[in-house]
């Protein structure tokens, strides 16, 4: 017998969520206790089939709703280098990743990921218009 998990989270924003942690102020099995959940703002994650490239996030009532859009891949992709841009030239970008990847930098490395995610978020929130 299959019995899937009920999983709760927090909308952060129309693309992230943030699923309950699993101990939460000394409580184990926080996660799995729906008042406790709905008391610190995590509630139930109605999954739907995806049918697009892009999930979003709603909170209706004492649900999160997941549903689907597609955005345009290539100009998503364009928004990101030129984010990225702003900041990192290509050579820049090319020696953070070698220092990065041969452990020389990891700090600087760790900075320009974390940098580029956000590029990435906002590259795509721009595209669903917020």
């Amino acid at each position: 017998m299959n019995i899937l998990k009920r999983q709760y989270a927090k909308v952060i924003d129309k693309i992230t969520v943030e699923f309950a942690p699993k101990s939460l102020g000394g409580v184990v099995g926080f996660d799995n206790n729906e008042s406790l959940c709905n008391a610190n703002g995590y509630y139930f994650l109605k999954f739907s089939p995806q049918t697009g490239n892009t999930a979003l996030y709603e909170l209706i009532g004492n649900e999160v709703i997941q549903s689907w859009v597609d955005i345009d891949t290539e100009l998503y992709a364009a928004r990101v280098v030129e984010l990225i841009r702003a900041k990192y030239s290509e050579n820049e970008e090319l020696a953070i990743l070698r220092k990065g990847l041969a452990a020389i930098d990891t700090k600087a490395f760790g900075e320009y990921n974390i940098f580029c995610e956000a590029c990435k978020k906002a590259a795509k929130l721009e595209q669903l218009g917020g």
